[in-house]
C-alpha cells in the first residue's frame, strides 16, 4: 500500500512540475505575453436587429360542418395541398367540407363515422378548439416576430431581412418586413415590452413549408459599405472610451480608437485606426501599454 501512495504522489508531483514548466513557457519572466493578432481591413458592415420568430402560412382558416353529420369518407390528409373547392371531408348524408382556399392541410382531426353534431361554426380566421380541419396558405410564407422596445423604432416597413431556420442550417432565406403592430404583445410572463412584427419571406429557396419552425432573423436597418472594420474582441472600453493594442515590432501600444455602431462580429471604426493595421484580439485584459508579446498566429 506505502508503495502504491508512493507511485501516486510522484505522478502527483510530475504532473505539477510540467503544469510550472508550460506556463512560464507561455508567460516567461521578462514578462513576455503570447498573443493573437488580426489585420484591419475594410468590408461592407450592416447595422442590425436581432431576433427570431416562427415561419408560419401567411393565412390559417378553421372549418367545421354545421350539422349533425357522420364523418364517411376523408379525402385530404394532414400535408396534402389543395386548392379552393378541394373537397377535405364527406359526411354520410351527400354534404361535403371543401378548402374555401389554395394551400396546405395544417389539420385534419376528422375520424371515420365521427358525429358532428356537437361541433358548430362553418369557418374562421382565428384558431378554434373545436375545429375540425385546418388550411393554411404558404403563398407567400410569413415570419412572425417580437422586436424589443429599445430596437422597434429602428424597425421600417420595406427593410430587408435575413432568415436563418434553425430545421436548415445552410440556408438562408431572404424577406422584407410587411407589417409593424401598434401595440405590444400581452403576456403575463413577460416583463419585457416588445412588439409584433410580420416579415414576408420574398425568397423561400425551395424550403418545404412547415407550420411553427423556428428561425433566427436579422432585420437590416443600414449598411456602409468599404468601412474600416474592427474584431470586437479587440476593443477595450476604458471610462466610457476605447482602445486596442496595436503592435510597434513586438512591443504593444495603446491607441485610443473611434468607434460607430457594433454587429455580432465587428465595429465601424470612424477614427484612430487604418486599414492593414495589425491589433491584438487576445488577453487584452492583461496587457499594459509597453509590454513585450510573441505573436502566435
Amino acid at each position: 500500500m506505502k508503495t502504491l501512495w508512493k507511485v501516486i504522489i510522484s505522478i502527483v508531483v510530475i504532473g505539477a512540475v510540467v503544469l510550472i514548466v508550460w506556463y512560464f513557457s507561455k508567460n516567461s519572466d521578462d514578462g513576455t505575453h503570447e498573443v493573437e493578432t488580426m489585420t484591419i481591413e475594410t468590408m461592407d458592415l450592416s447595422e442590425e436587429v436581432i431576433t427570431y420568430g416562427t415561419i408560419n402560412p401567411d393565412r390559417t382558416i378553421y372549418l367545421n360542418s354545421t350539422r349533425g353529420d357522420i364523418v364517411e369518407e376523408i379525402p385530404k390528409k394532414e400535408g396534402d395541398g389543395v386548392l379552393v373547392d378541394d373537397v377535405l371531408v364527406k359526411f354520410n348524408n351527400g354534404t361535403e367540407l371543401k378548402s374555401p382556399i389554395d394551400g396546405v392541410v395544417l389539420e385534419n382531426n376528422a375520424i371515420i363515422d365521427q358525429d358532428m353534431s356537437m361541433i358548430s361554426s362553418q369557418a374562421s380566421l382565428t384558431a378554434s378548439t373545436s375545429a375540425l380541419v385546418a388550411v393554411g396558405d404558404f403563398d407567400p410564407l410569413v415570419i412572425n416576430a417580437e422586436i424589443d422596445e429599445s430596437d422597434i423604432i429602428l424597425v421600417e416597413q420595406g427593410q430587408w431581412v435575413r432568415i436563418y431556420p434553425d430545421a436548415y442550417p445552410d440556408l438562408v432565406l431572404e424577406g422584407e418586413i410587411r407589417e409593424i403592430g401598434m401595440s405590444p404583445v400581452v403576456r403575463q410572463s413577460e416583463t419585457a415590452t416588445l412588439y409584433p412584427v410580420r416579415i414576408e419571406i420574398t425568397d423561400a429557396k425551395g424550403m418545404y413549408p412547415r407550420d411553427g419552425l423556428t428561425a433566427d432573423v436579422d432585420i437590416i436597418i443600414s449598411t456602409t459599405e468599404h468601412t474600416i472594420t474592427l474584431p470586437v474582441e479587440a476593443a477595450v472600453k476604458e471610462n466610457g472610451n476605447y482602445f486596442v493594442f496595436i503592435l510597434d515590432e513586438n512591443i504593444v501600444k495603446k491607441q485610443n480608437v473611434e468607434l460607430g455602431f457594433e454587429t455580432e462580429d465587428y465595429f465601424e471604426v470612424l477614427g484612430g485606426l487604418n486599414n492593414g493595421v495589425e491589433v491584438i484580439v487576445t488577453k487584452t485584459g492583461e496587457l499594459k501599454d509597453g509590454d513585450k508579446v510573441i505573436i502566435e498566429n
